[in-house]
């Protein structure tokens, strides 16, 4: 069975996320919420996937674009005994994980699998624990493929 190519992009925002210094896990849930709520976790997950007309092209074969909302969420879940501001440990967190996933100036390509990606601000969500806090990110990563093989790069 062939990888598709959203595999492919998740895989390489897992490693570079899982680089992330003092960072206690990297998790792509198999269900919803399938994931501790720990300090200083990341999940990786995905929206649904969005044409992009204006970078598909015709030809032979023709060439269709898409759009992969990658969902990149931080957490953190203090000590009692932490004297660090809690926005402040969250605003660390969540630029570490920003600055592991634009690593070089190529960071848009994701191993080659894409041909363009933007970086969405950081916002804050309620994680489902009380004491846990966290932000989230969206990279819009843009790939292209042959519109007969969407496995295939184009």
């Amino acid at each position: 069975m062939t990888t598709s190519i959203v595999q492919n992009i998740l895989a390489v925002f897992e490693s570079r996320l899982a680089a992330t210094p003092a960072t206690a896990g990297v998790y792509r849930p198999k269900k919803q919420g399938d994931f501790p709520v720990e300090d200083k976790i990341i999940v990786v997950t995905h929206e649904d996937i969005e044409r992009d007309e204006e970078l598909s092209c015709a030809g032979n074969p023709p060439k269709i674009a898409w759009v992969l909302p990658v969902k990149v969420a931080a957490i953190i879940e203090p000590d009692d005994d932490d004297t660090q501001p809690i926005d402040q440990r969250m605003n660390d967190f969540i630029v570490d994980a920003m600055d592991a996933v634009t690593i070089d100036g190529a960071w848009y390509q994701f191993g080659g699998n894409s041909i363009n990606a933007t970086l969405e601000p950081p916002i804050q969500f309620q994680p489902s624990d009380d004491t846990a806090r966290g932000m989230m990110f969206t990279v819009r990563v843009t790939y292209r493929v042959d519109e007969t093989n969407q496995t295939q790069l184009a």
